[in-house]
């Protein structure tokens, strides 16, 4: 499909920074097909808003590489990405991220995951939007190109793993424990710490290892942070028994006085006392 022939279809909206709006100046809503419109029809009114969006569904499916440009320069894994789908690619509204489009369906739920342990990657289709600059990204066809194989292939490679064990309110919310991943793993680079590892348990916990550790003057270890499946609680745990365990309320304090810097960790977290 040809991006002349994608903008002719009706499932197009303004944005008003990153929600999504009507022409008309009403909210839209990306799994409300009466609330979008033709890109024409939104151009229109594009001088109003700050740019354009196009819900993803039927038969389309958005790859959000967040964080993958730097300096203008694309990180491995996203690279890998790329060149495997190889269909219309362009930069996100920041300059540093990457949305592939491509035909085809998703096997199951949307995806939110670390790409890297600064980087992440969320596949979407039904119910969600993607913002659209129109800033081709050079390499990449100007075409949504049929990628159903690479879908499944990619979907296979970070879905959620069936049985979690999970605490708090029981729902797991990979899209908090991957906002924890990316800002805590900023916050550490802003320190001068090396974030070293970043990988899942078996109880759906995702383990943040560090190097140095960010509190204790111990220089032959790391440390390191947890965030349970539900994203509801946050635990602190450390990758060598040196470390005493303070829980994460005393230990975050404790390592922002340190080192003079608030941690801000957005997203659906309530910190365990």
């Amino acid at each position: 499909m040809t991006i002349a022939e994608f903008k002719t279809q009706r499932r197009w909206v303004m944005r008003d920074g990153k929600v999504p709006m009507q022409p008309n100046g009403c909210h839209a809503k990306p799994n409300d097909p009466r609330t979008w419109h033709t890109h024409a029809e939104c151009a229109v009114a594009l001088p109003r808003f700050s740019g354009l969006g196009t819900a993803l569904g039927d038969g389309i499916v958005g790859i959000d590489l967040d964080d993958v440009l730097v300096k203008g320069v694309l990180i491995h894994e996203a690279r890998l990405i790329v060149d495997d789908f190889h269909t219309y690619t362009e930069t996100t509204p920041s300059g540093d991220g990457l949305h592939v489009l491509a035909l085809g369906t998703l096997p199951g739920p949307a995806i939110v995951k670390p790409l890297t342990s600064a980087s992440m990657l969320e596949l979407k289709s039904e119910n969600f939007y993607f913002t659209f600059t129109g800033n081709h990204f050079a390499g990449t066809p100007f075409e949504i190109m049929d990628r159903q194989p690479q879908i499944d292939a990619l979907y296979a490679r970070f879905r959620t793993p069936a049985a979690i064990k999970t605490t708090g309110d029981a729902t797991p919310c990979p899209e908090a424990q991957a906002r924890f991943v990316k800002n805590f793993s900023r916050y550490c680079e802003q320190i001068g710490a090396e974030v070293t590892r970043v990988f899942t348990r078996p109880d759906g916990r995702v383990i943040i290892d560090t190097f140095p550790c960010l509190l204790y003057d111990h220089a032959d270890h790391g440390g390191g942070v947890g965030i349970t499946s539900d994203g509801v609680r946050c635990v602190q745990c450390f990758a060598a028994e040196k470390c005493q365990s303070l829980g994460w309320a005393r230990w975050s304090k404790a390592v922002e006085e340190r080192h003079g810097k608030q941690m801000w960790l957005d997203g659906r977290i309530t910190w365990q006392k």
